[in-house]
């Protein structure tokens, strides 16, 4: 049996809560190159960034993650949206500003779409990142 420690979830997740976490989107041309252990640095994704639209703003300008915290093994954050857009993503990634290090990518299953409108992503109440122990 493998067990974390709350402590050590914790420690990380306020590690995390303390950064500039901000967050882009990616087209479904990204597709073939996210798989598991395949991405460690935005700049790596770059190229398959959906175009600037409104206010949403390319890399390095990604959105800050916003109200940031930590509750039992999650990181809460608020919700993120861009108004006035029109944008068709796949995949949106939550990545480390300070060093570009590719915190988590959330594949939306289908292509998301705005057109002159608000893009939203509404987070699970079981956090973006979830640590659940057994």
């Amino acid at each position: 049996m493998n067990i974390l420690t709350d402590e050590f979830i914790k420690r990380i997740l306020e590690t995390y809560r303390d950064k500039d976490l901000k967050i882009i989107l990616l087209t479904e041309d990204a597709d073939p190159v996210i798989g598991p252990g395949t991405i460690t640095n935005i700049s790596e994704l770059e190229s398959y960034e959906v175009s600037p639209s409104g206010n949403y703003n390319s890399y390095p300008n990604g959105k800050s993650l916003e109200n940031k915290s930590v509750s039992n093994g999650k990181l809460i954050a608020s919700d993120v949206d861009w108004q006035n857009t029109t944008i068709t993503a796949r995949f949106a990634v939550i990545y480390d500003n300070s060093d570009g290090l590719v915190i988590a990518i959330f594949d939306f299953g289908t292509n998301r779409s705005s057109d002159s409108g608000e893009f939203r992503i509404s987070w699970s109440a079981s956090g973006i990142i979830n640590f659940a122990q057994a």
